[in-house]
Protein backbone atom coordinates (compact mmCIF):
# COMPACT_ATOMS: atom_id res chain seq x y z
CA UNK A 1 0.00 0.00 0.00
CA UNK A 2 0.80 3.30 -1.16
CA UNK A 3 2.27 5.51 1.70
CA UNK A 4 0.09 8.79 0.66
CA UNK A 5 -3.12 6.01 0.49
CA UNK A 6 -1.74 4.38 4.40
CA UNK A 7 -1.64 7.51 5.92
CA UNK A 8 -5.23 9.00 5.06
CA UNK A 9 -6.71 5.63 6.67
CA UNK A 10 -4.17 6.07 10.12
CA UNK A 11 -6.57 7.74 12.44
CA UNK A 12 -5.24 10.94 15.23
CA UNK A 13 -5.24 8.89 18.32
CA UNK A 14 -3.17 5.66 16.06
CA UNK A 15 -0.68 8.73 15.03
CA UNK A 16 -0.03 9.59 18.34
CA UNK A 17 -0.15 6.14 19.35
CA UNK A 18 2.48 5.25 17.17
CA UNK A 19 5.00 8.59 17.85
CA UNK A 20 4.99 7.82 21.18
CA UNK A 21 5.85 4.64 20.62
CA UNK A 22 8.37 5.06 17.51
CA UNK A 23 10.12 7.71 19.98
CA UNK A 24 10.51 5.09 23.03
CA UNK A 25 11.92 2.86 20.47
CA UNK A 26 14.72 5.91 18.60
CA UNK A 27 15.85 8.55 20.36
CA UNK A 28 17.68 10.43 16.94
CA UNK A 29 13.65 10.53 15.98
CA UNK A 30 12.32 11.60 19.51
CA UNK A 31 15.04 14.70 19.50
CA UNK A 32 14.29 15.54 16.03
CA UNK A 33 10.72 15.59 16.68
CA UNK A 34 10.94 17.65 20.01
CA UNK A 35 13.36 20.17 17.87
CA UNK A 36 10.88 20.32 15.24
CA UNK A 37 7.48 21.04 16.98
CA UNK A 38 9.26 23.45 19.29
CA UNK A 39 7.40 26.11 18.85
CA UNK A 40 4.52 24.23 20.39
CA UNK A 41 5.79 24.33 23.82
CA UNK A 42 7.08 27.50 25.11
CA UNK A 43 8.08 26.03 28.13
CA UNK A 44 11.16 24.14 26.06
CA UNK A 45 14.60 24.95 26.42
CA UNK A 46 15.39 24.83 22.88
CA UNK A 47 19.49 25.36 23.49
CA UNK A 48 19.56 22.48 25.99
CA UNK A 49 17.39 20.25 23.11
CA UNK A 50 19.99 20.93 20.38
CA UNK A 51 22.63 20.25 22.97
CA UNK A 52 21.87 16.95 23.85
CA UNK A 53 21.04 15.93 20.14
CA UNK A 54 24.27 16.90 19.13
CA UNK A 55 26.42 15.64 22.22
CA UNK A 56 24.47 11.88 21.72
CA UNK A 57 25.18 12.14 18.00
CA UNK A 58 29.04 12.58 18.84
CA UNK A 59 28.97 10.26 21.30
CA UNK A 60 27.73 7.95 19.24
CA UNK A 61 30.69 7.62 17.19
CA UNK A 62 33.77 8.50 20.11
CA UNK A 63 35.62 5.45 21.02
CA UNK A 64 38.18 5.88 24.14
CA UNK A 65 37.92 9.72 23.55
CA UNK A 66 38.82 9.40 20.03
CA UNK A 67 37.00 9.37 16.58
CA UNK A 68 38.37 7.60 13.82
CA UNK A 69 38.75 8.52 10.22
CA UNK A 70 35.90 6.37 9.32
CA UNK A 71 33.63 7.26 12.27
CA UNK A 72 34.58 11.20 11.47
CA UNK A 73 33.16 10.66 7.73
CA UNK A 74 30.16 9.16 9.30
CA UNK A 75 29.55 11.27 12.14
CA UNK A 76 29.85 14.61 9.70
CA UNK A 77 27.18 13.05 7.96
CA UNK A 78 25.07 13.56 11.23
CA UNK A 79 25.68 16.55 11.83
CA UNK A 80 24.94 18.12 8.99
CA UNK A 81 22.05 16.54 8.65
CA UNK A 82 21.62 17.84 12.07
CA UNK A 83 22.71 21.49 10.63
CA UNK A 84 20.37 21.04 7.78
CA UNK A 85 17.67 21.67 10.02
CA UNK A 86 18.84 25.25 10.88
CA UNK A 87 18.73 26.20 6.88
CA UNK A 88 15.29 24.37 6.83
CA UNK A 89 13.91 27.13 10.09
CA UNK A 90 15.66 29.86 8.37
CA UNK A 91 13.76 29.37 5.45
CA UNK A 92 10.34 29.25 7.71
CA UNK A 93 12.34 32.91 8.99
CA UNK A 94 12.83 31.49 12.30
CA UNK A 95 15.99 32.83 12.68
CA UNK A 96 16.17 32.68 16.40
CA UNK A 97 15.83 29.11 16.50
CA UNK A 98 18.50 28.81 13.41
CA UNK A 99 20.83 30.79 15.49
CA UNK A 100 20.69 28.48 18.42
CA UNK A 101 21.36 25.71 16.57
CA UNK A 102 24.41 27.17 14.28
CA UNK A 103 26.14 28.24 17.84
CA UNK A 104 25.70 25.09 19.25
CA UNK A 105 26.92 22.56 16.70
CA UNK A 106 29.32 25.51 15.51
CA UNK A 107 31.27 25.44 19.21
CA UNK A 108 30.70 21.49 19.74
CA UNK A 109 32.02 20.56 15.82
CA UNK A 110 35.17 22.31 16.71
CA UNK A 111 35.75 20.43 19.85
CA UNK A 112 35.38 17.38 17.48
CA UNK A 113 38.03 18.39 15.33
CA UNK A 114 40.61 18.03 18.16
CA UNK A 115 40.11 14.50 19.11
CA UNK A 116 39.33 12.93 15.89
CA UNK A 117 41.07 11.76 12.46
CA UNK A 118 39.77 14.30 9.71
CA UNK A 119 42.29 13.26 7.03
CA UNK A 120 38.94 13.03 4.71
CA UNK A 121 38.60 16.37 5.32
CA UNK A 122 34.29 16.01 6.36
CA UNK A 123 34.81 17.20 9.74
CA UNK A 124 36.42 20.58 8.32
CA UNK A 125 33.00 20.85 6.03
CA UNK A 126 30.46 20.33 8.92
CA UNK A 127 32.49 23.34 10.31
CA UNK A 128 32.25 25.59 7.15
CA UNK A 129 28.59 24.19 7.04
CA UNK A 130 27.96 25.88 10.29
CA UNK A 131 29.56 29.05 9.41
CA UNK A 132 27.30 28.89 6.02
CA UNK A 133 24.04 28.96 8.48
CA UNK A 134 25.44 31.64 10.64
CA UNK A 135 26.15 33.83 7.23
CA UNK A 136 22.99 33.22 5.45
CA UNK A 137 21.10 34.43 9.00
CA UNK A 138 23.15 37.00 8.66
CA UNK A 139 22.57 38.03 5.11
CA UNK A 140 19.26 37.49 5.21
CA UNK A 141 17.27 41.04 4.89
CA UNK A 142 14.32 39.41 6.87
CA UNK A 143 16.17 38.55 9.55
CA UNK A 144 15.59 41.52 12.66
CA UNK A 145 18.57 43.83 13.44
CA UNK A 146 18.01 43.01 17.31
CA UNK A 147 18.92 39.33 15.93
CA UNK A 148 21.61 40.61 13.60
CA UNK A 149 23.02 42.69 17.16
CA UNK A 150 23.13 39.46 19.03
CA UNK A 151 24.88 37.32 16.17
CA UNK A 152 27.47 40.89 16.09
CA UNK A 153 27.91 40.05 19.31
CA UNK A 154 28.47 36.47 19.33
CA UNK A 155 30.80 36.98 16.15
CA UNK A 156 32.82 38.85 18.47
CA UNK A 157 33.44 36.51 21.47
CA UNK A 158 34.01 33.52 19.25
CA UNK A 159 36.87 35.72 17.14
CA UNK A 160 39.16 35.97 20.76
CA UNK A 161 38.84 32.03 20.52
CA UNK A 162 41.94 30.54 18.49
CA UNK A 163 40.87 27.05 17.98
CA UNK A 164 38.79 28.72 15.43
CA UNK A 165 42.10 29.55 13.85
CA UNK A 166 44.50 26.49 14.67
CA UNK A 167 42.75 23.89 12.24
CA UNK A 168 42.03 25.43 9.76
CA UNK A 169 40.69 29.19 8.14
CA UNK A 170 37.65 28.65 10.06
CA UNK A 171 38.47 32.29 11.88
CA UNK A 172 38.80 33.91 8.86
CA UNK A 173 35.62 32.85 7.42
CA UNK A 174 33.95 33.67 10.49
CA UNK A 175 35.76 37.76 10.72
CA UNK A 176 34.22 37.87 6.86
CA UNK A 177 30.78 37.62 8.60
CA UNK A 178 31.57 39.81 11.40
CA UNK A 179 33.15 42.31 9.01
CA UNK A 180 30.19 43.09 6.88
CA UNK A 181 27.78 42.66 9.75
CA UNK A 182 30.17 46.04 11.33
CA UNK A 183 29.06 47.63 7.75
CA UNK A 184 25.43 47.17 8.01
CA UNK A 185 24.75 47.57 11.94
CA UNK A 186 27.30 50.92 11.67
CA UNK A 187 29.82 49.43 14.28
CA UNK A 188 32.71 50.10 12.12
CA UNK A 189 34.32 51.04 15.19
CA UNK A 190 33.86 47.54 17.48
CA UNK A 191 35.46 46.00 14.00
CA UNK A 192 38.53 48.33 14.07
CA UNK A 193 38.60 47.76 17.54
CA UNK A 194 38.54 44.26 17.26
CA UNK A 195 41.82 44.54 14.41
CA UNK A 196 43.58 46.83 17.13
CA UNK A 197 43.29 43.76 19.69
CA UNK A 198 44.51 41.04 17.41
CA UNK A 199 47.55 43.23 16.14
CA UNK A 200 48.61 43.62 20.12
CA UNK A 201 49.04 40.15 20.42
CA UNK A 202 52.38 38.86 20.38
CA UNK A 203 53.64 37.97 16.83
CA UNK A 204 53.41 33.93 16.37
CA UNK A 205 57.24 32.89 15.82
CA UNK A 206 58.41 32.17 12.62
CA UNK A 207 55.62 33.66 10.75
CA UNK A 208 54.12 37.06 10.12
CA UNK A 209 50.92 35.68 8.23
CA UNK A 210 48.34 36.97 10.97
CA UNK A 211 50.28 40.26 11.57
CA UNK A 212 50.01 41.00 8.15
CA UNK A 213 46.21 39.64 7.43
CA UNK A 214 45.32 42.09 10.22
CA UNK A 215 47.29 44.73 8.89
CA UNK A 216 46.26 44.37 5.28
CA UNK A 217 42.33 43.71 6.31
CA UNK A 218 42.51 46.88 8.46
CA UNK A 219 43.84 49.23 5.52
CA UNK A 220 40.86 47.82 3.12
CA UNK A 221 38.74 48.18 6.04
CA UNK A 222 39.70 51.86 5.89
CA UNK A 223 39.50 52.53 2.36
CA UNK A 224 35.74 50.70 2.07
CA UNK A 225 34.72 53.39 5.09
CA UNK A 226 36.16 56.16 3.87
CA UNK A 227 39.13 56.84 6.29
CA UNK A 228 41.01 57.25 3.33
CA UNK A 229 44.05 59.22 5.47
CA UNK A 230 43.99 57.17 7.65
CA UNK A 231 44.72 53.82 5.23
CA UNK A 232 47.52 55.69 3.49
CA UNK A 233 49.07 56.30 6.81
CA UNK A 234 48.64 52.31 7.85
CA UNK A 235 49.93 51.62 4.30
CA UNK A 236 53.49 53.98 4.23
CA UNK A 237 53.64 52.11 7.30
CA UNK A 238 53.45 48.57 5.98
CA UNK A 239 54.47 48.33 2.40
CA UNK A 240 57.33 45.09 3.01
CA UNK A 241 53.93 43.59 3.72
CA UNK A 242 53.08 42.00 -0.11
CA UNK A 243 49.86 42.53 -0.19
CA UNK A 244 49.77 45.98 0.82
CA UNK A 245 52.71 46.75 -1.62
CA UNK A 246 50.50 45.52 -4.23
CA UNK A 247 47.86 47.53 -3.74
CA UNK A 248 50.03 50.34 -4.22
CA UNK A 249 51.69 48.73 -7.13
CA UNK A 250 48.10 48.32 -9.08
CA UNK A 251 46.90 51.90 -7.74
CA UNK A 252 50.46 53.25 -9.66
CA UNK A 253 49.68 50.90 -12.71
CA UNK A 254 45.22 52.31 -12.70
CA UNK A 255 47.32 55.91 -13.26
CA UNK A 256 49.51 55.11 -15.47
CA UNK A 257 52.87 56.09 -13.17
CA UNK A 258 54.66 53.04 -14.12
CA UNK A 259 57.95 55.11 -13.43
CA UNK A 260 56.60 54.73 -9.59
CA UNK A 261 55.41 50.97 -9.91
CA UNK A 262 58.50 49.74 -10.90
CA UNK A 263 60.24 51.42 -8.44
CA UNK A 264 57.72 49.36 -5.85
CA UNK A 265 58.74 46.39 -7.76
CA UNK A 266 62.26 46.59 -7.27
CA UNK A 267 62.37 47.75 -3.43
CA UNK A 268 59.36 44.59 -2.99
CA UNK A 269 61.90 42.15 -4.97
CA UNK A 270 64.90 43.34 -2.42
CA UNK A 271 62.70 42.56 0.21
CA UNK A 272 61.75 39.05 -0.78
CA UNK A 273 65.16 37.87 -2.11
CA UNK A 274 66.69 39.07 1.16
CA UNK A 275 63.86 37.17 3.35
CA UNK A 276 64.31 34.33 0.59
CA UNK A 277 60.74 34.45 -0.56
CA UNK A 278 61.66 33.25 -4.44
CA UNK A 279 57.66 32.97 -5.29
CA UNK A 280 57.06 36.10 -4.07
CA UNK A 281 60.05 37.31 -6.52
CA UNK A 282 58.84 35.58 -9.42
CA UNK A 283 55.41 37.04 -8.42
CA UNK A 284 56.79 40.31 -8.49
CA UNK A 285 58.78 40.42 -12.12
CA UNK A 286 55.56 39.15 -13.29
CA UNK A 287 54.81 42.64 -12.74
CA UNK A 288 57.54 43.88 -14.08
CA UNK A 289 56.51 42.13 -17.43
CA UNK A 290 52.69 43.41 -17.04
CA UNK A 291 53.98 46.80 -17.13
CA UNK A 292 56.71 46.20 -20.44
CA UNK A 293 53.43 44.89 -22.09
CA UNK A 294 51.51 48.38 -21.18
CA UNK A 295 54.48 50.40 -22.34
CA UNK A 296 55.47 47.86 -24.94
CA UNK A 297 58.86 47.82 -23.81
CA UNK A 298 60.18 44.95 -26.26
CA UNK A 299 63.56 44.54 -24.40
CA UNK A 300 61.82 43.96 -21.10
CA UNK A 301 59.34 41.88 -22.64
CA UNK A 302 62.06 39.35 -24.10
CA UNK A 303 63.78 39.23 -21.10
CA UNK A 304 60.84 38.40 -18.87
CA UNK A 305 58.90 35.93 -21.05
CA UNK A 306 62.12 33.73 -22.00
CA UNK A 307 62.78 33.77 -18.74
CA UNK A 308 59.26 32.56 -17.36
CA UNK A 309 59.26 30.38 -20.80
CA UNK A 310 62.20 27.94 -19.31
CA UNK A 311 61.94 29.09 -15.53
CA UNK A 312 59.99 25.63 -14.59
CA UNK A 313 60.63 23.13 -17.65
CA UNK A 314 58.43 24.65 -20.40
CA UNK A 315 55.51 27.38 -20.30
CA UNK A 316 53.96 27.37 -23.72
CA UNK A 317 51.75 30.64 -23.22
CA UNK A 318 55.76 33.04 -22.25
CA UNK A 319 57.34 30.96 -25.14
CA UNK A 320 54.68 32.25 -27.33
CA UNK A 321 54.90 35.72 -25.67
CA UNK A 322 58.73 36.14 -26.39
CA UNK A 323 58.51 34.95 -29.67
CA UNK A 324 56.05 37.25 -30.57
CA UNK A 325 58.47 40.21 -30.03
CA UNK A 326 60.64 39.01 -33.06
CA UNK A 327 59.25 39.05 -37.59
CA UNK A 328 59.53 35.92 -38.36
CA UNK A 329 62.27 35.93 -40.35
CA UNK A 330 64.48 36.98 -36.76
CA UNK A 331 62.75 34.30 -35.40
CA UNK A 332 64.62 31.26 -36.82
CA UNK A 333 68.35 32.59 -35.91
CA UNK A 334 66.91 33.67 -32.44
CA UNK A 335 65.71 29.95 -31.44
CA UNK A 336 68.61 28.30 -33.55
CA UNK A 337 70.82 30.00 -31.19
CA UNK A 338 69.21 29.43 -28.14
CA UNK A 339 69.02 25.89 -28.97
CA UNK A 340 72.69 25.51 -30.14
CA UNK A 341 73.41 26.89 -26.87
CA UNK A 342 71.21 24.32 -24.86
CA UNK A 343 72.83 21.60 -26.30
CA UNK A 344 76.16 22.69 -26.00
CA UNK A 345 75.20 22.81 -22.14
CA UNK A 346 73.58 19.31 -21.61
CA UNK A 347 76.51 18.08 -23.59
CA UNK A 348 78.80 19.29 -21.12
CA UNK A 349 76.66 18.22 -18.28
CA UNK A 350 76.60 14.37 -19.77
CA UNK A 351 80.49 14.44 -20.14
CA UNK A 352 81.06 15.90 -16.52
CA UNK A 353 78.15 13.26 -14.78
CA UNK A 354 79.80 10.04 -17.02
CA UNK A 355 83.48 11.11 -15.59
CA UNK A 356 81.22 10.83 -12.39
CA UNK A 357 80.24 6.91 -13.29
CA UNK A 358 76.39 8.84 -14.24
CA UNK A 359 75.72 6.68 -17.34
CA UNK A 360 72.10 6.53 -17.44
CA UNK A 361 71.79 10.26 -18.16
CA UNK A 362 70.91 10.38 -21.78
CA UNK A 363 70.66 14.32 -23.96
CA UNK A 364 66.72 13.83 -24.29
CA UNK A 365 66.56 13.69 -20.13
CA UNK A 366 68.75 16.72 -19.91
CA UNK A 367 66.62 18.57 -22.40
CA UNK A 368 63.28 18.50 -21.96
CA UNK A 369 62.24 22.17 -22.72
CA UNK A 370 64.08 21.72 -25.85
CA UNK A 371 61.85 18.75 -26.98
CA UNK A 372 59.00 21.02 -26.29
CA UNK A 373 60.73 23.65 -28.27
CA UNK A 374 61.32 21.07 -31.48
CA UNK A 375 57.43 20.46 -30.80
CA UNK A 376 56.07 23.94 -30.59
CA UNK A 377 58.82 24.43 -34.04
CA UNK A 378 57.62 21.43 -36.20
CA UNK A 379 61.19 20.90 -36.21
CA UNK A 380 60.52 17.62 -35.83
CA UNK A 381 63.53 16.07 -37.74
CA UNK A 382 65.66 17.34 -34.96
CA UNK A 383 63.55 15.56 -32.69
CA UNK A 384 63.78 12.66 -34.21
CA UNK A 385 67.65 12.45 -34.15
CA UNK A 386 67.54 13.21 -30.47
CA UNK A 387 64.98 10.12 -29.53
CA UNK A 388 67.26 8.02 -31.48
CA UNK A 389 69.99 8.90 -28.64
CA UNK A 390 67.82 7.46 -25.87
CA UNK A 391 67.57 4.13 -24.86
CA UNK A 392 64.58 4.26 -22.46
CA UNK A 393 61.49 2.80 -23.94
CA UNK A 394 59.02 4.77 -21.57
CA UNK A 395 61.33 8.26 -22.21
CA UNK A 396 61.04 7.50 -25.97
CA UNK A 397 57.30 6.32 -25.54
CA UNK A 398 56.63 9.85 -24.54
CA UNK A 399 57.09 11.43 -28.03
CA UNK A 400 55.20 8.38 -30.10
CA UNK A 401 52.28 10.51 -30.87
CA UNK A 402 53.98 13.32 -31.87
CA UNK A 403 56.56 11.23 -34.18
CA UNK A 404 54.59 8.72 -35.56
CA UNK A 405 52.77 10.41 -38.21
CA UNK A 406 55.59 11.38 -40.18
CA UNK A 407 58.52 8.36 -38.57
CA UNK A 408 57.12 5.46 -38.42
CA UNK A 409 59.48 3.04 -39.68
CA UNK A 410 62.42 5.30 -37.58
CA UNK A 411 60.78 4.63 -34.64
CA UNK A 412 60.35 1.28 -34.66
CA UNK A 413 63.74 0.64 -35.10
CA UNK A 414 64.36 2.75 -31.67
CA UNK A 415 61.68 0.78 -30.27
CA UNK A 416 63.30 -2.60 -30.96
CA UNK A 417 66.42 -2.13 -28.98
CA UNK A 418 64.96 -0.30 -26.33
CA UNK A 419 62.35 -2.90 -26.13
CA UNK A 420 65.14 -5.44 -25.86
CA UNK A 421 66.99 -3.23 -22.65
CA UNK A 422 63.89 -3.13 -21.22
CA UNK A 423 63.32 -6.71 -20.93
CA UNK A 424 66.49 -7.03 -19.29
CA UNK A 425 65.99 -4.74 -16.47
CA UNK A 426 62.29 -5.27 -15.66
CA UNK A 427 62.40 -7.08 -12.16
CA UNK A 428 58.91 -7.87 -10.74
CA UNK A 429 55.67 -8.08 -12.30
CA UNK A 430 54.25 -4.88 -13.05
CA UNK A 431 57.30 -3.55 -14.60
CA UNK A 432 56.31 -6.82 -16.77
CA UNK A 433 53.37 -5.76 -17.57
CA UNK A 434 54.32 -2.30 -18.15
CA UNK A 435 56.36 -3.81 -21.19
CA UNK A 436 53.74 -5.68 -22.51
CA UNK A 437 51.35 -2.61 -22.89
CA UNK A 438 53.61 -0.60 -24.42
CA UNK A 439 55.10 -3.52 -26.70
CA UNK A 440 51.14 -4.25 -27.40
CA UNK A 441 50.31 -0.51 -28.07
CA UNK A 442 53.55 -0.42 -30.65
CA UNK A 443 52.19 -2.92 -32.57
CA UNK A 444 48.52 -1.57 -32.67
CA UNK A 445 50.38 1.58 -33.91
CA UNK A 446 53.08 0.50 -36.19
CA UNK A 447 51.39 -3.16 -37.10
CA UNK A 448 54.54 -3.83 -40.02
CA UNK A 449 56.51 -4.19 -37.06
CA UNK A 450 54.54 -6.88 -35.46
CA UNK A 451 56.71 -9.87 -36.19
CA UNK A 452 59.38 -8.29 -35.29
CA UNK A 453 58.21 -7.17 -31.93
CA UNK A 454 57.03 -10.85 -31.32
CA UNK A 455 60.11 -12.38 -32.12
CA UNK A 456 61.75 -9.86 -29.44
CA UNK A 457 59.11 -11.10 -27.24
CA UNK A 458 59.84 -14.74 -28.37
CA UNK A 459 64.02 -14.25 -27.49
CA UNK A 460 63.36 -12.47 -23.95
CA UNK A 461 61.53 -16.08 -22.57
CA UNK A 462 64.51 -17.63 -24.04
CA UNK A 463 66.96 -15.99 -22.51
CA UNK A 464 64.81 -14.65 -18.94
CA UNK A 465 63.21 -18.17 -19.39
CA UNK A 466 64.25 -18.30 -15.18
CA UNK A 467 61.87 -15.44 -14.70
CA UNK A 468 58.27 -17.32 -14.78
CA UNK A 469 56.43 -13.82 -14.00
CA UNK A 470 57.77 -12.49 -17.10
CA UNK A 471 57.63 -15.50 -19.35
CA UNK A 472 53.53 -15.41 -18.37
CA UNK A 473 53.34 -11.80 -19.36
CA UNK A 474 55.15 -12.77 -22.37
CA UNK A 475 52.75 -15.60 -23.40
CA UNK A 476 49.67 -13.23 -22.79
CA UNK A 477 50.82 -10.72 -25.64
CA UNK A 478 51.98 -13.78 -28.28
CA UNK A 479 48.57 -14.84 -27.49
CA UNK A 480 47.29 -11.46 -28.18
CA UNK A 481 48.66 -11.02 -31.38
CA UNK A 482 49.16 -14.48 -33.40
CA UNK A 483 51.31 -14.84 -36.39
CA UNK A 484 49.93 -13.82 -40.02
Amino acid sequence: MELEKLLKKISLGEYREFVLFYSLKNREFKAELEVYFAGKDEKMDLSKKYSEWIKKTIRKYEHRGFIDRKSSSGLAGDLQDIISTGFGLVEKHNFLDAFTLAKIALKETVKVITHCDDSSGRIGDTIAFCIELLERIANDPNAGIPLKEQLFSYLAAVLKEDIYFDYGDFGYELLATFESLAVKLGQAEMFLKHLDNELSKPAKPYSDYSQNFYKTKKIQFLTSIGKLDEAEELIAQNLDIVEVREGVVNKAIEQEDYLQAKKLIEEGIKIAEAKSHPGTVANWQKELLRIALLEKDVETIRHYSKYFAFDRGFDKAFYRMWKETYLPEEWKGVIDAHLQKSIAIATDIQEKNKKRGWLGQSILSLLPAMTSIYIEENYLDRLLVLVQQDEELSRILYYHDVLLKDYPLELLQIYLQAMKRAGTIASDRKAYRDLIKQMARIIKDIPDGKEQILAIAKELKITHYRRPAMVEELNYLIEAFPAD
